[in-house]
Order: C-alpha cells, then structure tokens, then sequence
C-alpha cells in the first residue's frame, strides 16, 4: 500500500511539473508577443452577413457546396471505382493527369472518379460519399494524419492564416458528435 502511494505521489509531483513547465512557456510566448492566444476576442468580430448565411446553408458535411469529381483528361468507358479522401486525394498540388485517382483510372482501365475534398477530414468524406448514393465496384478510400486533426476540430478557421498571421473566418466543419 505504501509503494502505490510513493508512485501515485510521484506520477502528480511529476504531472504538476510538467504543467507548470507548459504554463510558463505559455506565458513567456505571450509576453514575446505571440499573437496566437487561448481566446482572440475580435476573432469573429469580420463576418458579416453573407458568410453567416453561407455557414447556415452549408450541406451536411460543411463546405464547399459544389463538389463534383475532378475532371479527368482522359475518360474510360466505364467507371469502376471512386477515390474519397481530402486534399491528397484530390490533389490540388498536381494537374488533372497527375492525381493518383487518375493514374489508377489509367492502369486499370476504367475511371475511378476522384471524389476527393482538399480541406476534408475522414467524417466529411464518408458523408459526401454516402451523400452521392453511388454504386461503385470499389471504393479506394486515402487517409492522410492531418484528416484525423481535423475530425477532432470544430472549424478550419484556426488552421487558414489571415492579415497580422492571424486566424481568419471562414465556413467551419461540422463536428461529428455521435
């Protein structure tokens, strides 16, 4: 009984460390001038109306409306497959003939539409996916570590940087609660 005690003391003078060594980097990073704080008050202070109403008519996996497969140069006879995924799999960093979902059309020989999302996070996409109702031979579906980040995160806002490297305003991501 005596040597859980010693330890469960030890693992809190341990923890209480720790925090007091996050607390005060925290402070001396704020007193430094860094302008990311817990809080911003005038964060949200921007958005004006037509945003707010953007937000409000949003579908169900948050923004953007229109997310139709991203054109291919070449089009198979028949489509066999979907890629779902967020910005690797839509591949905003390469050109149409360049994304992988267009390379797997090529080597198999029939189109895998690239329902990919740049920004999205897993929920988002297994939404959009189940919004389309498809009837896909396959689904290839590309995880990247960032979309696990942003299933956690209420809003993008945080992650977009603004004037003064400041967060700015934008349509948030729904927040799967289930």
């Amino acid at each position: 009984m005596r040597r859980w005690l010693s330890t469960g003391l030890q693992v809190l003078i341990f923890l209480a460390a720790v925090e007091a060594v996050c607390f005060a980097f925290g402070v001396i990073s704020i007193h430094r001038g860094n302008a990311y704080l817990f809080y911003y008050p005038s964060l949200f202070a921007g958005m004006n109306n037509e945003q707010i109403d953007r937000e409000r008519d949003a579908p169900p996996t948050g923004w953007p409306r229109d997310r139709s497969p991203r054109s291919q140069p070449h089009r198979q006879p028949v489509t066999c497959g979907a890629a779902m995924g967020g910005s690797f799999t839509f591949g905003a960093d390469v050109g149409d003939a360049d994304t992988w979902a267009y390379l797997a059309s090529e080597k198999l020989g029939c189109n895998v539409d690239n329902l990919g999302v740049a920004g999205f996070a897993v929920d988002q996409s297994l939404l959009y996916y189940q919004e389309q109702k498809r009837q896909d031979a396959f689904v290839i579906f590309a995880v990247a570590p960032v979309m696990f980040a942003a299933d956690k995160a209420a809003s993008w806002t945080f992650y977009s940087k603004g004037p003064g490297n400041l967060p700015f305003v934008s349509l948030t991501k729904p927040r799967t609660v289930r």
